[in-house]
């Protein structure tokens, strides 16, 4: 009897153990697979993962091989791509409401900027996630965390190393159509908080993380001077806490709006002055 019950005892661990290596190999599938799942709906277009691994000796999280598919209107085919994203875990946290997260460095990040009319896909995307948050109740049970974005993060730092924007000048007068490509200096975002109260979500940390794009692109004389002070506006709007970008009386969204004029509205003819 004692020898039965030993052998039964022997087959229960064996299957356990072999439970634990089944779920070891696939966690990397299935944080993949969420990931994806989550970042599609913060940005409201297709997004997809090449890779996920989670090391849980090391406590780190590496994503590798993102693209974004750009918005609906835009030409590009991707919003944006990234090479690799690397964040440093407290792994306990992973098993409570709030992520807590040392470091994350974007490696290589790719980003599309078509311009049409007044605004861009940058600041399209933007006003998405902003929107999407404003949407968001402050306060939700624990148990309606895949319904509100996902866990709350609490991050110290973030880095962004060799980011690099391609701009779509065929839509603007004056420029010959050739794309203007640049390579931002590293930014850095340390302790990103929602300014709304907010927990920091998913949508919330990429939206600041294209905000600070945007001001960086705004301050670069590389790039055109219309698109400049479209940026420039748009993340000022931002700051003053509206629900979207290009709404409302704000003045320094109206003084974009009259700068561009000349480039997007109804001209009268001729080249110079900035007139079609």
């Amino acid at each position: 009897m004692h020898k039965k019950l030993r052998k039964a005892l022997v087959y229960v661990i064996l299957l356990v153990l072999v439970l634990i290596v089944a779920v070891w190999f696939s966690m990397d599938g299935i944080l993949r697979s969420e990931i994806q799942s989550r970042a599609t709906a913060a940005l409201g277009t297709k997004t997809t993962l090449a890779g996920v691994h989670l090391s849980i000796l090391g406590g780190s999280l590496t994503l590798s091989g993102l693209t974004v598919d750009n918005l609906k209107g835009y030409t590009a085919p991707h919003l944006l791509t990234m090479q690799s994203c690397g964040a440093t875990v407290n792994l306990h946290s992973l098993l409570t409401n709030t992520v807590v997260i040392k470091l994350i460095t974007i490696e290589g990040l790719h980003i599309s900027v078509d311009q049409s009319g007044l605004s861009n896909n940058l600041i399209a995307e933007i006003n998405h996630l902003k929107n999407q948050q404003s949407a968001t109740p402050a306060a939700k049970p624990a148990t309606t965390a895949k319904s509100s974005g996902g866990k709350a993060l609490a991050i110290t730092k973030v880095v962004l190393l060799n980011t690099v924007v391609r701009l779509d000048t065929s839509l603007l007068p004056g420029q010959k159509g050739v794309p203007i490509v640049i390579t931002l200096p590293r930014m850095v975002l340390n302790e990103p908080t929602n300014p709304n109260g907010r927990p920091l979500r998913m949508a919330g940390l990429i939206e600041q993380i294209l905000v600070e794009v945007a001001k960086s692109l705004a301050n670069n004389p590389a790039i055109p001077n219309a698109v400049r002070t479209t940026l420039s506006a748009a993340t000022t709007f931002i700051g003053s806490g509206a629900g979207t970008l290009l709404q409302g009386a704000d003045k320094a969204v109206t003084g974009a709006a009259d700068s561009l004029g000349h480039l997007f509205g109804a001209g009268t003819g001729g080249t110079n002055g900035g007139k079609k």
